[in-house]
């Protein structure tokens, strides 16, 4: 019917003829209530609610909590986006000046003032903290996989973090499907918006992990979650992301690695050395050269060693590392016929992100 529009005029009329039997009337004067349909982050407008009015009149101005958010209308749109001043009940009306996304589903009541409304959110904030922070085992996706081969996990604790609430609910309930007698999904929280340090902070209390579906991380967001030891794990479709889950569940997920550049070095000169056999004397041309890292040295853009860099010196100092820019000495573990002119390709080891093949990409297109 929502494609076809087969019966919606019926049911309409039924609607309004039992409302007439019934006599059944809404209240338009007084403090208005109403319910959440759809929440979501707007770069433009901030925290952003689309509400049924049930009772009351809502209009611009007035102090409102919905569930553990509040804040103060700051401007209403119909549903044609026309910016209005006052929402009577039966009306869907799109409203900005929210503390923050609430979820689908809370309801929203109108204060007398901000400080109430700021107050009884804090409360349930408090409340809904409180009962979230359980003490379990923390796992990342790898881990948890490896536990349930070894029959030690029961919990798995996620912070689910989702573009909008359309997805973030498919998410949720998927997932609640995917709990076995082997292991117990529990969704800490779920949320619109950037993953943000209290996140970070949630999931490293609850020993849980981090999903992030189509949301931005920042920098500093993601350096305290390697600082805290939490992990986050980035998809932007919701397939994949509940196929890791199952895959960590069934005990079969398995961690891949890969070799990444993150600094390149051009040979300038070379010199003879008693007790490294030769130093390079070198500019570094992008990134960072560090000591002990993994090297390549390419020669007529071909592989010619793989080794590790044993030193690093400027001037006549041993350093850790030297910038893109600036020019050093380095000596690389068992190369004795460095000449002008070889690159020197040092890498960083890490986590390979998962990326589905084209069949799975069509096969998730079609899912959802």
């Amino acid at each position: 019917s929502a494609i076809t529009g087969q019966g919606i005029p019926e049911i309409l009329d039924m609607i309004l003829l039992t409302a007439d039997l019934k006599e059944l009337q809404a209240v338009a004067s007084g403090s208005a209530k109403g319910v959440v349909l759809e929440a979501k982050l707007s770069s433009q407008k901030g925290p952003v609610a689309t509400v049924l009015i049930k009772t009351g009149t809502l209009k611009v101005g007035d102090p409102f909590v919905i569930g553990a958010t509040y804040g103060r209308v700051r401007a209403m749109f119909n549903e044609f986006g026309q910016s209005i001043e006052a929402a009577p009940p039966s009306t869907p009306v799109e409203i900005l000046g929210i503390s923050a996304v609430p979820q689908a589903g809370d309801l929203l009541e109108v204060m007398s003032d901000d400080r109430g409304a700021r107050v009884l959110a804090e409360e349930r904030l408090q409340k809904e903290q409180q009962s979230n922070a359980q003490k379990v085992t923390q796992v990342s996706l790898e881990l948890l996989s490896r536990q349930v081969k070894e029959g030690s996990t029961k919990d798995f604790n996620l912070i689910i973090k989702a573009d909008v609430r359309g997805s973030l609910e498919a998410i949720v309930a998927s997932l609640g499907k995917q709990s076995s007698t082997q292991v117990q999904i529990h969704v800490i929280l779920s949320a619109t918006g950037p993953v943000t340090e209290s996140d970070i902070m949630l999931a490293k209390a609850s020993r849980g992990i981090v999903l992030a579906f189509r949301v931005a991380i920042p920098n500093p967001v993601a350096k305290i979650a390697e600082d805290e030891g939490v992990t986050i794990q980035e998809y932007d479709i919701i397939y994949k992301l509940l196929d890791d889950v199952k895959l960590a569940m069934e005990g079969m997920l398995e961690i891949e690695y890969e070799d990444v550049e993150c600094g390149r070095a051009a040979v300038r000169q070379v010199f003879p050395s008693k007790k490294s056999g030769s130093i390079l004397g070198c500019m570094v041309t992008s990134g960072v050269m560090q000591r002990g890292q993994k090297v390549r040295v390419l020669r007529d853009g071909k592989v010619h060693l793989e080794s590790t860099v044993e030193s690093l010196r400027r001037f006549k100092d041993d350093v850790k590392e030297v910038r893109e820019g600036f020019e050093c000495g380095i000596s690389v573990v068992n190369l004795t016929d460095a000449k002008e002119g070889d690159d020197l390709q040092v890498l960083e080891t890490v986590q390979k992100k998962r990326s589905l093949s084209g069949g799975a990409v069509a096969l998730a297109a079609q899912a959802s």
